[in-house]
């Protein structure tokens, strides 16, 4: 029982010193949405990022997945978000 209580405990450490060291924090996840929506840049070069994909730290790339650039799955993902917003009574 007790080793069993220690490989627990090992295994819990060794989890969250991955989960810290492989993760961003919240403010580093939160940077290249944050700089979509505020980057003076984004606003001055609109037609660079209208429809870019960007990736930490703020790049421009290719998307990662063919799915990514599916129009129909685009407006799929879109019908579907308005029925959902619409269903917990918010006006979309």
């Amino acid at each position: 029982m007790a080793s069993s209580s220690r490989q627990g405990w090992f295994l819990g450490a060794i989890y969250t010193w991955l989960t810290h060291a492989l993760t961003p924090s919240a403010s580093q996840g939160a940077y290249t949405r944050v700089f979509a929506a505020v980057a003076p840049v984004v606003r001055a070069e609109g037609e660079k990022y209208e429809g870019a994909f960007l990736m930490p730290p703020a790049q421009i790339t290719k998307a990662i997945i063919k799915p990514a650039d599916d129009p129909e799955l685009a407006r799929e993902l879109w019908e579907t978000t308005e029925r959902l917003v619409k269903e917990i009574g918010l006006e979309v």
